[in-house]
């Protein structure tokens, strides 16, 4: 695959031999997000949830699939193009369902520093990532 070849149509079982190059397109990388998503709403991959919830954020939407249903959350769309602070306001919604604790799962600093800002407005104890 040359530099910023953009990819249309992805399909299951497309091979990607170069990732590097193949992230490096927007258009690809939300395409593979789009694609996946909705790979992930048929009911036969659904039924592998089996207890869990996934909500999966696509360009300014998010889905929450579980073995019973798809929705859209309106409470979740957005038009952060940083995942940084999607991962912040998806804590915050996430804390209106009384958990205890929330882990907020990132190698990026500025995901760390912000979830340290955002401590109070989440509301629950942050606890750290597993190792």
């Amino acid at each position: 695959m040359g530099k910023n070849t953009k990819y249309r149509n992805m399909a299951t079982g497309h091979k990607i031999m170069q990732w590097k190059e193949f992230l490096k397109v927007n258009e690809n990388k939300n395409g593979l997000i789009t694609f996946m998503v909705t790979k992930w709403q048929k009911e036969h991959n659904r039924a592998k949830l089996l207890r869990k919830i996934v909500y999966a954020t696509y360009q300014d939407n998010c889905v929450k699939i579980t073995i019973e249903k798809c929705e859209m959350v309106d409470d979740l769309k957005c038009n952060h193009e940083e995942a940084d602070t999607r991962m912040i306001l998806h804590a915050i919604h996430s804390a209106q369902f009384n958990y205890e604790a929330i882990i907020i799962h990132s190698e990026d600093t500025d995901v760390r520093l912000l979830a340290i800002y955002y401590a109070a407005d989440i509301g629950v104890q942050l606890l750290p990532q597993p190792e």
